[in-house]
């Protein structure tokens, strides 16, 4: 039986250099140790935006790292979204299809891998690593040389319907179209078709089968990871460590059932909600791993690595399919009626390394303002001219746009109360002064040519009626006669629905309406947390439990309130209020 609470210590904001891009300064991210984690707990963080590495966990805050740049650094950084694919629905493209066969030939004996030479570049498309990239490991990993970029993944698997041409008679039957049934069918066919249970007497065939383990520690599999980060990763030898290796592969928070030898493979009845190593052994040697988390509706895929000796028959694409293959079967045993999903993890518009994370249909992209999830092609749609937005209802300013305005109102508010008026101030202060009313203007003339470029770039996605449409709306007032109607009327642009938007509002309702429990959106701002809200929160020291507000410091130290407002912010009320924190 799993533990009926999470305990968690947190860590909070910090700011770091992006793992992606490099920049400096431009990681925005709220973190927190879990001692203790419950499967639907975590799952609920998922539908939050947060993900985990090892006992960490973390929840990119892109919102607040456009808000804190804008002003001083105007860098458009990484914004990161949650990624999931519905499984079940699923079905191979072209691409993925020859993936499956030509791993399939190699364990037959009729294809020969290509070496991996040393030093070779790395073409990423998902191949390696764990869901995150470079910000832990670098996620993808390497090449598949196969690649079809054209390939469009939502076409069924073959054999496909027959087209009549100039070379086809038209009385020629067509071939009847696979239903989605026998579609998952012939998927999980190829998935298994050269698995050891399927050798014969006298075959030529490498003997290959695939388990699920309980997250335990062995040498093979230590060894394996070592020889995979020195020769796909060239980590250093110095910084190939135990530590290194139990952090990444083997320490997680989630507690669950696993199977009752620690040392021996699940036979996929014994299986419960946690964390597990997906081996694949070839001729009884551990050629990959996968470490997974499977929860009540999600199967996490958390890090994967593999013999570099496989380079070429891109084992993190063919572990992505048999990842997904688990999501359809496992749904069939008793107790994982609501296993539907699969998540890789976060995704990055601007980043070419996750490109591959798109191939895999229908996916869907969580709405970091409102926690719902919305079809990835309409999210695509709208990152191509955002790098942050909701999905549900894109403002016609960009967020960078409406951050600058939210910080600058939030500024001249405050120095509202400064009289500006020189008469009887002291002359030493008079070009102190003065430079807050030139920057004042200065920031009103900003607001202003930041607006008209967001707005222009926006017109050119429109239709031509759209766009006269919206350019006279904005004309009418992009114009203001003060400072502050240049806010109040551009705030209320920048919160106004978009006109292409709203069109396929319908048509997307069912992916993007908020449902009755689902959190409030987006993050809370931890200065609107009050005393009644931390009243909720419930303290873990010494093995015994008290409200947190019945502890000492909460009287007495200024950032242990802090901390505790920003971890209600982070979590939301439901969770906060559910999660114990450890001190």
């Amino acid at each position: 039986m799993s533990d009926p609470f999470s305990i968690v210590k947190p860590i909070g904001f910090s700011i770091a250099s992006c793992g992606y891009c490099l920049s400096k300064n431009t990681a925005h991210v709220y973190g927190a140790n879990a001692m203790r984690l419950t499967a639907q707990d975590y799952q609920d963080l998922i539908d939050r935006g947060w993900q985990r590495s090892g006992f960490y966990l973390y929840k990119p805050n892109a919102r607040d790292r456009l808000v804190h740049q804008v002003e001083a650094h105007p860098v458009d950084c990484c914004a990161q979204y949650a990624i999931r694919l519905d499984a079940l629905a699923f079905q191979p493209s072209k691409h993925q299809r020859k993936v499956l066969g030509r791993f399939n030939r190699y364990i037959q004996n009729e294809y020969t891998p290509r070496r991996y030479l040393r030093g070779e570049s790395v073409i990423h498309d998902g191949d390696g690593g764990d869901a995150e990239g470079d910000a832990e490991g670098d996620a993808e990993g390497e090449g598949d040389h196969e690649y079809d970029h054209a390939t469009d993944s939502s076409q069924s698997p073959e054999p496909r319907v027959a087209r009549a041409s100039s070379r086809t008679p038209s009385s020629r039957p067509l071939l009847p179209q696979r239903s989605k049934a026998d579609a998952s069918s012939d998927f999980l066919m190829r998935i298994h078709a050269t698995e050891e249970d399927k050798l014969e007497d006298g075959s030529r065939w490498k003997r290959f089968r695939v388990v699920l383990e309980s997250p335990i520690s062995r040498q093979d599999k230590k060894d394996l990871y070592f020889n995979y980060q020195r020769t796909i990763h060239k980590v250093a030898e110095s910084s190939l460590t135990t530590e290194c290796f139990e952090q990444n592969i083997i320490h997680t928070p989630l507690v669950g059932q696993h199977p009752t030898a620690s040392n021996q493979p699940s036979d996929g009845r014994s299986v419960g909600h946690g964390t597990y190593h997906l081996c694949y052994y070839i001729d009884d040697r551990l050629a990959a791993l996968a470490v997974l988390d499977i929860l009540p509706k999600y199967i996490s895929s958390h890090y994967f690595y593999y013999d570099p000796a496989l380079y070429s028959l891109s084992p993190g694409h063919y572990s992505a399919l048999r990842e997904i293959a688990l999501v359809k079967e496992l749904r069939a045993t008793p107790g994982f009626e609501s296993l539907s999903y699969y998540t890789l993890g976060h995704y990055i518009h601007t980043n070419p390394k996750m490109a591959f994370k798109t191939k895999f249909r229908p996916s869907q992209l969580l709405d970091p303002e409102t926690y719902t999830w919305a079809p990835l092609e309409q999210c695509r749609d709208i990152l191509k001219y955002r790098k942050y937005s909701t999905f549900t209802k894109p403002g016609v300013l960009s967020p960078r746009a409406a951050g600058l305005l939210l910080t600058i109102e939030s500024e001249m508010n405050r120095k509202s109360s400064i009289s500006m008026d020189l008469d009887g101030v002291d002359p030493s202060q008079h070009d102190r002064l003065q430079q807050q009313q030139h920057r004042k203007r200065s920031l009103d003339q900003a607001v202003i040519d930041l607006t008209q470029d967001e707005e222009t770039k926006r017109r050119k996605s429109l239709s031509p009626d759209a766009a006269r449409k919206n350019s006279v709306a904005f004309m009418s007032t992009s114009a203001p006669a003060s400072t502050n109607s240049s806010l109040s009327s551009l705030m209320s642009i920048s919160s106004a629905p978009d006109a292409n938007a709203s069109a396929n509002t319908n048509a997307n309702a069912s992916a993007t309406t908020p449902q009755p429990h689902s959190p409030a959106p987006g993050m809370i701002n931890p200065d609107e947390v009050n005393e009644s809200d931390l009243a909720q929160l419930v303290v873990f020291q010494n093995g015994q439990a008290s409200l947190l507000i019945d502890y000492p410091k909460f009287r007495d130290d200024r950032t242990f309130v802090k901390t505790a407002k920003e971890h209600f912010a982070a979590l939301g009320p439901d969770l906060a209020s559910r999660m114990l924190i450890y001190l």
